[in-house]
């Protein structure tokens, strides 16, 4: 009898050992869940805001396009006046030629 109940401890004292690291195992596993959702939601984040970069610097370089443009259109616009009226000014000039000989 005295043997049975040295068993009968000896198991308890067991089960009770495996409850605990069943146990620990438990919570070991959800903190590496835990652990694991952080790193991806950290990763995530990190993705989002290389991405709102990305967006910021496009919407930069598409306005500072925009307004590159809006330059060009003006430059391209004056010199197509000035040539405009370098002719209209050469013409009157040798119109004025013309009419004199």
């Amino acid at each position: 009898m005295a043997f049975y109940k040295g068993l009968s401890e000896k198991s308890k004292i067991k089960t009770s050992e495996a409850r605990s690291m069943a146990f620990y195992k438990a919570l070991s596993e959800k903190s590496k869940i835990k652990t694991s959702k952080a790193r991806s939601m950290a990763f995530y984040k990190a993705l989002n805001e290389k991405s709102k970069i990305k967006t910021s610097e496009a919407r930069s370089m598409a306005f500072y396009k925009g307004l590159s443009e809006k330059s060009k259109i003006k430059t391209s616009e004056a010199r197509s006046t000035a040539f405009y009226k370098g002719l209209s000014e050469k013409s009157k000039v040798h119109g004025d030629d013309f009419k004199n000989r």
